[in-house]
């Protein structure tokens, strides 16, 4: 019974890939929520794990602005992108998709014009709060109309608050 057993794994051992026993698999731990200026690469989206060449060949393939432009990056398309590239080593993927937020400046057509309003007075912004690594987001009204770096009034409930235009109907809290 002893020999069957050996025989078995000995078989298994032929069957399944090397870099299965040998640890020489890559993980990748998807971020919940990013935010990017520029070109965006793998490395932006998720933490990766593994042997180094390995890691930092998939940490630098840029990810094609179409990939993005609903705002999700999800694992099926980091998968076709993998291949496309002729990545061809086994990826674990940890979660299913990216939310993600271009900081470049767009208007609401797709030009990248940095003198474009990207939040205009009276409608619904999102407001960003970040410190410490802890963002927190709630929603408001801009009281003001701003282009990328401007500097306007939002309200959130019953407060007025400043804050700089980073993105499409975003800003973020000054402190």
């Amino acid at each position: 019974m002893t020999g069957i057993r050996l025989k078995a794994v000995s078989f298994a051992l032929l069957i399944l890939p090397p870099q299965l026993f040998a640890g020489e698999s890559i993980s990748m731990y998807l971020y919940s929520r990013v935010s990017c200026s520029g070109t965006a690469r793998i490395s932006d989206i998720c933490r990766l794990d593994g042997p180094g060449d390995w890691t930092a060949e998939i940490a630098a393939l840029e990810l094609p602005e179409k990939l993005y432009e609903d705002g999700l990056v999800d694992s099926s398309e980091i998968v076709s992108l993998l291949k496309d590239s002729g990545f061809d080593r086994h990826v674990d993927i940890y979660g299913s998709s990216v939310r993600f937020e271009s900081t470049t400046p767009h208007n609401r057509a797709g030009d990248k014009d940095p003198q474009i309003v990207l939040v205009d007075r009276d409608h619904t912004v999102r407001i960003v709060y970040r410190r410490n690594g802890i963002s927190v987001e709630l929603k408001g009204k801009a009281l003001n109309s701003g282009k990328a770096g401007d500097e306007i009034e939002v309200r959130s409930g019953k407060r007025i608050i400043r804050a700089v235009v980073t993105g499409n109907d975003v800003v973020e809290i000054l402190m």
